[in-house]
């Protein structure tokens, strides 16, 4: 074997027993003090099963509570304000004391029937209730008409006195329970108490709708955790 060959041998004998003292090094990003992580940004998220009085049963979940703000766009903030509310034990009351009637009456109200139809669709996860007509729907996308399902009876609403545990009142209830219902409680509270302020010592009539601020903008919930 010449001087060359041995050479190599030599160095092939070298590099095999420190192969494994050799480490890689890879470069990794460095951690950020405080990172908002997965956790965090889901939450308060809630998701529920209610069981409705025509015996369906649907999956929920919570909502942006802002979307609750838009009913004090309606005839409704009209009521509280002519009742004297001013915070969500005076709302509380107010509604507790309501007649069967009147809750009807109100319900019945064609802007905030739609308000509460709008929650609905966005609470319910197990179906994909929009609030349009079905001609209008996507049939690909399975979405169903929430009108649709209440003017043929698959979706129960309020119609008489003796009938005011429907199914759209409960669902309506049952996504206001997982949407934090004392957030709702706040910006209610926040809501009336900057009108009361800003109608204070005004000669305007107040009793229609005018200045009442449009309904608060919300986001799509955020995707199922599991």
């Amino acid at each position: 074997m010449n001087a060359k060959d041995r050479a190599s041998q030599n160095a092939t004998k070298k590099g095999k027993k420190y192969a494994g003292n050799v480490k890689t090094a890879r470069p990794t990003k460095p951690k950020v003090e405080g990172l908002t992580g997965y956790d965090e940004l889901l939450s308060g998220y809630e998701r529920g099963y209610t069981v409705t009085p025509s015996g369906m049963t649907f999956e929920i979940q919570a909502i942006n509570p802002g979307m609750f703000l838009g009913i004090f766009g309606t005839p409704f903030m009209s009521l509280l304000i002519e009742k004297g509310a001013t915070d969500q034990k005076s709302i509380d009351a107010i509604t507790d004391n309501m007649t069967d009637e009147e809750k009807i009456e109100l319900a019945n109200e064609p802007i905030l029937k739609g308000k509460v139809l709008d929650i609905i669709c966005a609470g319910v996860i197990s179906a994909k209730l929009v609030n349009k007509p079905q001609s209008e729907c996507d049939p690909e996308n399975k979405e169903l008409s929430i009108i649709r399902l209440i003017e043929i009876g698959k979706l129960t609403s309020v119609s008489t006195p003796e009938d005011v545990k429907d199914d759209v009142t409960h669902l309506y209830k049952a996504i206001q329970e997982l949407t934090k219902p004392e957030e709702i409680a706040k910006a209610a509270e926040s809501f009336l108490k900057t009108y009361k302020e800003g109608t204070e010592g005004t000669t305007e009539d107040t009793s229609d709708s005018e200045g009442i601020p449009s309904d608060t903008e919300s986001d799509t919930v955020p995707e199922d955790t599991e």
